[in-house]
């Protein structure tokens, strides 16, 4: 009877280990299935996932694209329209001892009505989302070059821009070393040219045969009586150079896309206001990007003098200039006859009215009583007059609709109207 028992119970424990070894393999089976659901769900969500951040990067890089393009549109429409300006002339263009001139005026105007103020960020849609982005690396710059140097003539700055390049006086043998010879400058018609005497702007490096190196002054008697020097900037094999071979000076070929501003005649001789007309075009003509846009600006004496400020002959060179080029002349003398005083809020003397009523230049605007140059009064307002003239003839129109600046300036002015007035006059 025991043995009965003792295999009945085995065949049960048999069977219970059977059907739970069937069950813990179902289980595994299930558990399996699951997994694999789980896992292949998984991938589904991650492929998907994958996607989406992939279609999220290609479609943020897109919109990274666009605001590149949109930016080098704008600056496309700079570098069409206005790149930089260019001032050609002498020392009134280059300026006071106080470091105060009329480009420099003008260029704090270029910059605090078209550059400072261009928010390239609110021309985005959603710029707030690109918070990564520097968006003040987004800038525009319209730089004004001063080319104005010591009291010099039309023919020196006419070869100082390469309109009319200098020319050797004389032969003469550049050395194979690098040591200085004596040289002789002309303009091309044989005039004495007298550059670097007070500034050397566009001057040095200069060219001659194919050799470069640098012109330096090596003796100054006083107007027309200079000696110079060349010294080349390497050595090399000596090279003869015979009368009337050309010198090319450092910026014939630069500013050339830049709107020109000239200012000649207030020093040097020149025969008839035509002939003043004539170098001035002469110096236009090296305008190749947009030629019709450009200025040019009246002397206020002749020959370097208050003296020969005879108001009937500069009233002939205004009249020539004006009618040689129109709404693009300023007649800066008498424009500080008349409106500059009231500009510069000064009340003119009795001695100063009467200067004004003979034709002359008000004393509150010369820099000295026998010169021809002007003081920093003049020049600010003067560097303001041109900033008007511009805007007036719609130079700046093209930037303003493009970079969205019209737009910002009356945000500005909504908030603060003497934004711009309170920025100028702190500069």
């Amino acid at each position: 009877m025991w043995e009965n028992e003792g295999k009945k119970t085995l065949i049960r424990n048999i069977l219970l280990f059977l059907l739970l070894v069937a069950a813990a393999a179902g289980l595994l089976m299930a558990m399996i299935t699951v997994k694999k659901q789980i896992d292949a769900e998984d991938a589904l969500l991650k492929a998907q996932s994958d996607h989406q951040r992939q279609a999220l990067s290609v479609a943020r890089q897109e919109n990274l694209d666009a605001i590149t393009l949109a930016y080098e549109k704008d600056m496309q429409t700079v570098a069409q329209y206005l790149p930089g300006i260019v001032c050609w002339g002498d020392s009134l263009t280059a300026g006071s001892s106080g470091n105060v001139s009329y480009p420099g005026t003008l260029q704090k105007y270029i910059d605090t009505y078209l550059c400072d103020i261009y928010n390239f960020a609110s021309t985005i849609e959603n710029a707030q989302d690109y918070s990564r982005l520097d968006w003040d690396q987004y800038t525009v710059s319209i730089p004004v070059v001063n080319m104005g140097a010591g009291k010099e003539d039309s023919a020196t700055i006419l070869g100082r821009s390469g309109v009319a390049p200098y020319v050797v006086g004389m032969d003469f043998e550049i050395p194979a070393e690098v040591e200085p010879v004596n040289i002789q400058l002309k303009s091309p018609d044989g005039k004495n040219v007298t550059p670097l005497t007070a500034g050397s702007a566009g001057v040095n490096p200069v060219t001659i045969e194919g050799v470069v190196g640098e012109i330096t002054l090596s003796g100054n008697q006083g107007w027309g009586q200079t000696a110079y020097q060349f010294t080349r900037a390497e050595a090399g094999a000596a090279v003869p150079v015979a009368k009337g071979a050309r010198i090319t000076t450092a910026c014939t070929e630069e500013y050339r896309d830049y709107v020109h501003i000239v200012w000649l005649g207030t020093y040097g001789d020149f025969t008839t206001p035509e002939k003043l007309v004539n170098d001035t075009k002469l110096l236009l003509s090296r305008q190749v990007n947009n030629p019709e846009r450009y200025l040019v600006l009246g002397p206020c004496a002749l020959r370097g003098a208050w003296s020969n400020a005879d108001p009937a002959t500069l009233n002939g060179v205004d009249s020539a200039m004006m009618q040689a080029f129109g709404s693009h002349y300023i007649n800066v003398r008498k424009y500080l006859m008349t409106d500059g005083l009231t500009d510069a809020k000064i009340t003119p003397s009795k001695e100063e009215k009467l200067v004004i009523q003979q034709g002359g230049m008000p004393t509150s605007f010369r820099s000295n009583a026998s010169g021809a140059d002007l003081n920093g009064t003049a020049y600010k307002l003067i560097g303001k007059l041109v900033y008007e003239r511009m805007e007036s003839l719609g130079y700046f129109d093209e930037i303003r609709q493009e970079l969205g600046i019209d737009k910002t300036t009356q945000e500005i002015l909504k908030t603060n109207p003497k934004y711009f007035e309170n920025i100028l006059s702190a500069k």
